[in-house]
């Protein structure tokens, strides 16, 4: 299952939750399952722009596919079009409102955004809905630290190191550390996210400078 990105978004995955091809005699209803598995199947073998323009066609057929809405979201994001990925995340929420990976999605492109208030709306709304991963938490803890609460962003970092121990997320964790004053845990959690295989460490390391944004950092790199 592919994950959406880290500041993001992203994220999110979108393969374990999948829908199940299910057995009709309805060719609309075969189709409806078989395009877009063939869509996602193909995700990462052929260019973010192609898959881009083959949802952009399911859509209009299938606007209801919620999981569809959802990666249309992750590719606008990677796009940097932020205000298109906003409305696909949002139609996946419409559609199904209790699934809590779509609010992360949405919160995470909102942080990506520099919409911080908005950002920590739909973040905290994922996390109520039951996504404690590691991932929603420290894209919260980076919600607060736009907002300046430093306190709050320092107890969800501190929840996110507890949750996960992956190259992104030490790296996001490394860098809000930093943030709070805690040069000492910024620079081992670095360490750490670079030994797990952390993407183009030199570019992080002028996150950590403050050469780079991380937002940019993120969307570019994963």
């Amino acid at each position: 299952m592919k994950r959406f990105p880290p500041i993001i978004i992203v994220l999110l995955a979108l393969g374990g939750c999948r829908q199940q091809n299910a057995v009709s005699t309805d060719p609309a209803q075969n189709r409806y399952f078989s395009a877009y598995d063939s869509i996602y199947r193909q995700w990462g073998k052929v260019s973010p722009d192609t898959t881009s323009q083959q949802l952009a066609v399911y859509l209009r057929e299938f606007p209801e596919n919620d999981e569809a809405q959802a990666m249309a979201g992750y590719l606008k994001y990677k796009q940097g079009n932020y205000p298109k990925a906003l409305e696909h995340w949002q139609n996946a929420i419409s559609l199904h409102p209790e699934k809590a990976i779509y609010y992360s999605g949405k919160g995470s492109v909102f942080g990506a955004a520099n919409q911080a208030d908005s950002a920590e709306k739909y973040l905290l709304r994922a996390l109520s809905l039951g996504d404690s991963s590691g991932l929603t938490l420290a894209n919260t803890a980076m919600a607060y630290l736009k907002k300046g609460d430093k306190q709050k962003c320092q107890a969800y970092a501190v929840r996110a190191l507890a949750r996960d121990s992956s190259a992104v997320v030490l790296s996001e964790l490394s860098y809000l550390f930093g943030q709070v004053q805690q040069a000492q845990n910024s620079r081992m959690l670095f360490k750490k996210a670079s030994e797990m295989g952390l993407k183009d460490t030199s570019a992080f390391a002028k996150v950590l400078a403050g050469e780079l944004k991380p937002e940019d950092y993120y969307r570019t790199n994963y």
